[in-house]
Parts: structure tokens; C-alpha cells; sequence
């Protein structure tokens, strides 16, 4: 445990505190990393993630890590790959290629066509400014408003 850190330290000049070590040797279970901006949460979730290859013998490809933006999903390769060359691929993604991931898998499965509104635009497919003013209007018919 302590010459993960310790080869981290004299690797990549990398020091993690206390309750940063504590998050990295977290295994078991959900995590909550709470911190202020530049604290170190991301070094210590690379970190955690090259622990769990190195030490706990996971598969780096049965890792998914997840974040809400494309660039700190990229930040994240980055950083990554720097830190441990030699590990393995992870998949670094943002929560809306998971939840597209699971979606259209789900729905090929069942046989389902879909297309995305988003993105390109398609003349096939209405305008998703145009489809959200139909379901307002669709969803305000038979709703009466009082004032009381």
C-alpha cells in the first residue's frame, strides 16, 4: 500500500495527504469526493484508478470513468496515460455517452430505430425547439389554472 504511494512520490513527484490516500485505498463500495477547485480531486481519482489496476489486479478495460464534460473526460486520458503508460486502456466518457450507451444498446436490442435530434441537422426529423413546443402545448391541454 504505501509503495504505490511511495513510487508515485519518486515517479511522478506525486504526493497525495492523508485523505487523499484514504479515497485512493477506498475499494469497496461508492466514494464521494468533496473538495474546492484544485484540490486535487482528479489526481486522486487517476490515482485510485492506477491503484486498483496495480494493486488490486483490475482489468484496466473493466474500468469506466465518468465525468460531466468532454474536456475533463480528455483531462482525465491525459493525465492517465502520463501516470501510468503501461496499465492499459481505461474509458474516460461523460455521463451523456454513458446514458447514450445504455440507451441505444437497450433499444437495438428490442428492435427499436431511433435517431437523434441533436447535433446535425436532419430534415427527416422535426427540430427539437419545434418538438418541445408540441409536448408544452400537449401537456397545457385540459390544465385549467386557478388563482385563489
Amino acid at each position: 500500500m504505501t509503495d504505490f504511494f511511495g513510487r508515485q512520490e519518486k515517479l511522478h513527484k506525486v504526493r497525495l495527504n492523508k485523505v487523499q490516500q484514504k479515497a485512493v485505498l477506498h475499494t469497496k463500495g461508492p466514494l464521494l469526493l468533496l473538495a474546492c477547485p484544485g484540490s486535487g480531486k482528479t489526481t486522486t481519482l487517476i490515482m485510485r484508478i492506477g491503484y486498483l489496476i496495480e494493486e488490486k489486479g483490475v482489468p484496466a478495460n473493466r474500468i469506466k470513468a465518468i465525468t460531466f464534460s468532454r474536456a475533463a473526460a480528455s483531462d482525465m486520458k491525459v493525465r492517465y496515460e502520463h501516470f501510468f503508460p503501461n496499465l492499459g486502456t481505461v474509458n474516460f466518457s461523460t455521463i451523456h455517452s454513458l446514458a447514450f450507451s445504455i440507451t441505444s444498446r437497450y433499444l437495438k436490442g428490442q428492435g427499436i430505430a431511433f435517431s437523434l435530434i441533436e447535433g446535425t441537422p436532419n430534415p427527416q426529423l422535426p427540430a427539437k425547439s419545434q418538438l418541445i413546443k408540441e409536448l408544452y402545448k400537449q401537456n397545457l391541454k385540459g390544465c385549467r389554472y386557478r388563482s385563489d
